[in-house]
């Protein structure tokens, strides 16, 4: 059985149960004038309980991980769709519609109460990790917060995020120059806030046009590979991404918000942080014929 938290898992619980799932939709479909704008609005909540996950073992049986019912989940959002035939006769139709879906996805429930992390199992080497926490998105990117580049020497800088008021203070919060020295933390988020399309669809006698867009707006996206384009420690010979080279920071350019390229820095860089983080929105153009 494959889940979330990793791959095959041949090591047997017998106290595994079964994932239970509680679903409930409501659903307004509606037309008018003559259907000509016409629409839905769903409901959507979903409570999943008895949570399967692989969890983190001792190697010392031989395995990773072992495959337990971790806790409870909520799923819950609202789906919204609105269309229009703008116009619709004997030779032309053109049909306008757009739609959106909030969600909101949160672990309610850890049994044991400790926080269970784990990886994307379709990342390979470069995968991304996530932590399920009480109260936090069930896709917690989890790692540790870059602060950015130290504007009077080019050093990294990382939060500590421990409690403590670290080696100095960076933008008003504990910092440290040593990844080492800070804690791994909740570093965002992969959900989005809204995502859906809009498309235009238009048919005149045999022929037809469709413009469908389709966007996202929040969210995160983990980027392993902005390390091999934006290294500045130990594979500094590497091609490097044009907006790392014109934005990271030397002596001339006392400005650059990206560290100083070095060739002596073997780690900072392969830390899974929020370094690798961008922002997810997008708008895409699909055009069909």
């Amino acid at each position: 059985m494959t889940q979330p938290g990793g791959g095959l898992n041949n090591l047997g619980n017998p106290d595994v149960a079964w994932e239970l799932n509680y679903q409930t939709n409501i659903a307004l479909e509606f037309g008018l004038f003559n259907n000509k704008l016409f629409g839905t609005l769903e409901y959507f909540n979903r409570d999943s309980k008895s949570l399967l996950q692989d969890v983190p073992i001792s190697t010392i049986t031989g395995f990773k991980s072992i495959l337990r019912n971790v806790g409870e989940m909520n799923n819950k959002g609202l789906e919204i769709e609105l269309g229009s035939d703008i116009v619709k006769n004997e030779n032309w139709k053109w049909t306008l519609s757009a739609n959106a879906t909030f969600i909101s996805s949160k672990v309610t429930k850890l049994y044991g109460g400790q926080d269970i992390v784990w990886f994307d199992p379709t990342g390979g080497d470069n995968r991304a990790r996530y932590v399920y926490r009480e109260g936090e998105s069930a896709l917690s990117f989890f790692g540790l917060e870059w602060a950015g580049t130290d504007q009077t020497n080019g050093k990294n800088v990382w939060y500590t995020n421990d409690g403590t008021t670290g080696e100095f203070m960076f933008n008003g919060k504990a910092a440290t120059y040593n990844y080492k020295n800070a804690k791994q933390t909740i570093i965002g988020n992969a959900n989005p806030k809204l995502y859906g399309g809009i498309n235009s669809d238009i048919d005149y006698k045999n022929f037809s046009l469709g413009l469908n867009f389709a966007y996202k707006i929040g969210g995160k996206l983990y980027d392993a590979t902005s390390k091999d384009v934006a290294d500045d420690g130990y594979y500094w010979e590497r091609i490097h991404s044009e907006y790392f080279v014109e934005d990271s920071w030397s002596p001339s350019n006392t400005g650059g918000t990206y560290p100083m390229v070095t060739g002596r820095d073997l780690e900072d860089v392969n830390q899974i942080s929020s370094r690798q983080l961008f922002d997810a929105s997008y708008i895409r153009l699909k055009i069909s014929p």
